[in-house]
């Protein structure tokens, strides 16, 4: 089977490289992505199987940044990532919601429930 890539999207860099780093000794090949607007230009180039994203960015947040890429690919697995959610969205129809802190084995299991749908 070939390896799956997973695009991390955060803008905080700590976040996006230890959590990338995380996914990748869990065999998954990563993107990374600084914040919505970079992760559609890096979209063109390095389509990913998984996009991980961060709910709060600036210039292109996590639900602004779902709908683009669903307009491209509908069943591009989606999991969103925030400290705290009280927007008027139900983030579930967009995708899995993890709550930050995360532990990674509850990132990986819900990578691989995107993966078996």
């Amino acid at each position: 089977m070939a390896q799956l890539t997973v695009m991390i999207v955060d803008d905080n860099a700590a976040i996006c490289d230890s959590v990338g780093m995380l996914i990748e000794d869990s065999g998954f090949r990563v993107v990374r992505a600084q914040d919505g607007q970079h992760a559609l230009e890096l979209y063109e180039t390095d389509t990913p199987d998984i996009v991980v994203t961060d709910l709060r960015m600036p210039r292109l947040g996590g639900v602004a940044l779902a709908e683009r890429l669903r307009a491209t690919c509908p069943s591009l697995p989606i999991i969103l990532i925030t400290a705290g959610y009280d927007g008027p969205e139900d983030l579930s129809e967009i995708g899995e919601v993890l709550l930050k802190p995360f532990a990674i084995a509850e990132l990986n299991a819900a990578i691989w429930r995107a993966v078996a749908h």
